[in-house]
C-alpha cells in the first residue's frame, strides 16, 4: 500500500512570543492545565479510543480505500489503518515536523506484515 507523511512548516509566527500571544487571543488566558483540573468527566474507554474505533468502523463499513489523517500527531490512527485490508493509500499530515520525524518509525512494516500476506 502507499503511505505518505506531509509536514507543513508553520511560518505564521516570527517567534515563540508571537505564537503565545496568538494562543491567548484564541483561547483566552486559561491554560490547558486549568481546564484539565476543572473537568470531572471521565470516559471509559478514553474518548480518543472511542473516536478511533468509530472511524475504523465507518471505514470498514464503507469499504474505504484511501485515507487522509489531518493532524495525525503521533501516527496512532495510522496503526489502525495499516491493518485494514481495504485501505491501500494513507496520507498523514501534521504541522509539527519534529513530532512526525520522531514517530515515523510507526509507518515501517513489521515482520508479521510479511508473514501474513493478504490479497488486495
Amino acid at each position: 500500500f502507499n503511505m505518505g507523511l506531509v509536514m507543513f512548516e508553520n511560518s505564521q509566527f516570527a517567534d515563540a512570543e508571537d505564537e503565545e500571544e496568538y494562543q491567548k487571543q484564541r483561547f483566552g488566558e486559561v491554560n490547558a492545565k486549568e481546564v484539565e483540573s476543572s473537568s470531572s468527566t471521565t470516559f471509559d474507554p478514553p474518548l480518543y479510543i472511542q473516536r478511533y474505533s468509530k472511524v475504523v468502523e465507518l471505514c470498514r463499513s464503507l469499504l474505504v480505500t484511501s485515507v487522509a489523517d489531518l493532524g495525525c500527531a503521533e501516527l496512532t490512527l495510522f496503526q489502525y489503518f495499516k491493518n485494514m485490508g481495504t485501505i491501500t493509500n494513507i496520507v498523514s499530515v501534521d504541522l509539527d515536523k519534529r513530532l512526525l520525524e520522531t514517530h515515523a518509525r510507526r509507518t515501517r512494516p513489521l515482520m508479521v506484515d510479511f508473514m501474513d500476506r493478504r490479497d488486495i
